[in-house]
């Protein structure tokens, strides 16, 4: 699964920051991180600054993202960059 965010200009509305799925964050580091797909449609590692809880379900960034990128929601434990979910073209 994919997510896609987008970060307001800092004059923006300060109730519309940027949010991203708590599914999304990696754990097991002492840095909060997220996969982000690259132009070459591999992951990368991206160490995010989180801020606060937004509801159950998703984190509001401050910083670590641009406007546009694809983060990986879900991620399995122990994944690193360059891992990608399997596509459905992958099972056939």
């Amino acid at each position: 699964m994919y997510a896609e965010i987008e970060i307001p200009a800092k004059n923006g509305n300060p109730r519309s920051q940027a949010a991203i799925p708590k599914s999304a964050i990696l754990k097991g580091g002492s840095l909060p991180g997220v996969l982000v797909v690259n132009e070459d449609d591999r992951s990368e590692l991206r160490i995010v600054r989180l801020g606060s809880s937004i509801d159950d379900a998703r984190v509001s960034v401050l910083s670590g993202l641009k406007t546009g990128e694809r983060i990986i929601d879900n991620p399995p434990p122990g994944v690193a960059s360059g891992w990608m979910p399997p596509t459905h073209a992958d099972a056939r």
